[in-house]
């Protein structure tokens, strides 16, 4: 039975894939079933990669509120850093556990000074210097969500002033033209009506 059903997959498999192929060319629209669920599935991570770097841009603020919540309520960086970890995606997490793996093995101040994670270097960067110098970590941290509201601010101010620009093209192509319709179209089938009557 195993054998006769390995037989016939042989010669049954080029046939059934050239029966396919003639549909598909024949009858194009055939071929959506079997394109869509591999659309579906690269659009899913597609759009998830997105969701995850835009969320990885906001991240080290959310960082930066945790550790400035943490050092004010009396904890130590390293148990700041820790709740982090469980508040951010997994771009910035990532950053984190490996800054607290280093922090373990040489030090704060050697994982702060030698980090090398492109979204959470700034911050860490205003930390290590603080503790460097000896000054305040939660000022240094406040100056740190001060610039980044700042800059959040910019961006939102950047994007309201591009708006308008992004309407013209819905309003060109669909308000105008309904307007146009809408006013000039009676005046048009007006005009013609009095002239197919004053026609002998």
């Amino acid at each position: 039975m195993t054998r006769s059903a390995t037989r016939w997959r042989g010669p049954a498999d080029p046939l059934v894939a050239a029966c396919v192929v003639a549909l598909v060319l024949r009858y194009p629209w055939m071929a959506i079933p079997l394109v869509m669920p591999d659309l579906a599935g690269r659009y899913q991570k597609a759009s998830s990669r997105r969701r995850e770097q835009s969320r990885a841009e906001f991240d080290p603020l959310v960082v930066a509120r945790v550790i400035h919540v943490s050092l004010a309520g009396g904890l130590p960086l390293t148990a700041a850093l820790t709740l982090a970890v469980g508040e951010v995606g997994q771009l910035v997490a990532g950053e984190l556990t490996a800054t607290l793996r280093t922090a373990r093995r040489e030090g704060m101040s050697s994982a702060l000074a030698a980090n090398t994670a492109p979204l959470m270097r700034p911050l860490f960067g205003r930390i290590a210097l603080a503790q460097a110098s000896g000054a305040p970590m939660h000022e240094a941290v406040s100056a740190y969500l001060a610039d980044g509201r700042a800059a959040r601010r910019g961006k939102a101010l950047e994007q309201v002033r591009r708006l308008p620009v992004a309407l013209m093209v819905p309003l060109g192509l669909l308000i105008l033209p309904g307007f146009v319709v809408l006013f000039v179209g009676p005046i048009v089938l007006n005009s013609l009506v009095d002239l197919s009557r004053s026609l002998p």
